[in-house]
């Protein structure tokens, strides 16, 4: 688990960069959309499968078949032609560049406060890992198919947002304290359904209002970041969006385990408001 976080600390950053340099300036918003649609479709067939899987072989297949399944990605990258890409500004290693990104996020208000208010989610709000095994078995008194049943539901309502966000245009700070505000009322609905259909109904609710919080949050930064200050931009935001999750995760996960998994997803969905409250307030002087 250890190796796979180091691993996602380069793949993450560089992934959402390397979106830019397949597609032209003004299709960058639609590229980010389409590209959190593609995972999204995943999150609704992968769970569908790792519950079968549990339930017939068990859990340890789930890792292998997973491993197995890079050299599909493997494939894709070797089947790229590099001469169509649109390659940025290759930026030569010198001392001092991460004291530097700091900085350059510190001087940019947009920057900074969108960082903040994903740093606020993903300590939180997106412990979903964490938060809807013990929903499905405790709340629900459900087995790893219905995990898996929640999480296909929050993965259906996010492809369905994302094919819409893809279409968008216009991208403002207004609309992502807007998201922010719908993503902590789909939670709190998640966290008083009295049964497992109402759960998946709020669920779907979930996935869509949460992808639209990231994608909104994604494109503004990197549409908002110079070129060559992109890829550690990118890197802030795993730090802050993915990179607070362990610490997030422990918390959420003793108010689960004490007080009930209703419970974490209420502060889930009460620091969500949090957020959206910053963002108000940083914006407004923007």
């Amino acid at each position: 688990a250890l190796l796979f976080g180091m691993v996602n600390a380069v793949d993450n950053p560089t992934r959402q960069t390397f979106v830019i340099e397949m597609v032209k300036e003004g299709e960058i918003g639609n590229a980010v959309a389409l590209n959190s649609t593609q995972v999204n479709v995943a999150r609704v067939i992968g769970p569908a499968i790792a519950g079968v899987l549990i339930a017939t072989v068990g859990l340890a297949w789930c890792f292998a078949i997973n491993g197995v399944s890079y050299i599909a990605v493997l494939a894709a990258l070797v089947m790229m032609r590099s001469q169509d890409l649109h390659k940025g500004v290759s930026v030569p290693r010198v001392k001092g560049q991460l004291r530097e990104g700091f900085k350059y996020v510190a001087s940019n208000p947009l920057l900074g406060n969108t960082l903040i208010m994903m740093a606020m989610i993903g300590t939180l709000s997106y412990e979903f890992n964490v938060i809807l095994p013990l929903f499905a078995q405790f709340t629900f008194h459900g087995d790893a198919r219905t995990y898996a049943a929640l999480t296909s539901a929050m993965g259906l309502g996010s492809v369905i947002a994302s094919l819409f966000t893809a279409n968008r245009k216009k991208r403002s700070p207004a609309m992502l304290i807007h998201a922010t505000v719908l993503f902590g009322i789909t939670m709190f609905l998640v966290a008083i359904s009295p049964n497992f259909i109402t759960a998946l109904i709020a669920m779907v609710l979930v996935g869509a209002s949460s992808i639209n919080v990231v994608t909104l949050g994604n494109v503004m930064l990197q549409l908002e970041s110079a070129p060559e200050m992109r890829g550690r931009v990118m890197a802030l935001w795993t730090v802050a969006f993915l990179g607070s999750t362990p610490i997030g995760g422990p918390i959420i996960g003793w108010i689960g385990e004490f007080a009930g998994p209703r419970w974490g997803l209420a502060v889930g969905g009460f620091a969500a408001f949090v957020a959206a409250g910053f963002g108000r307030m940083r914006y407004r002087s923007l």
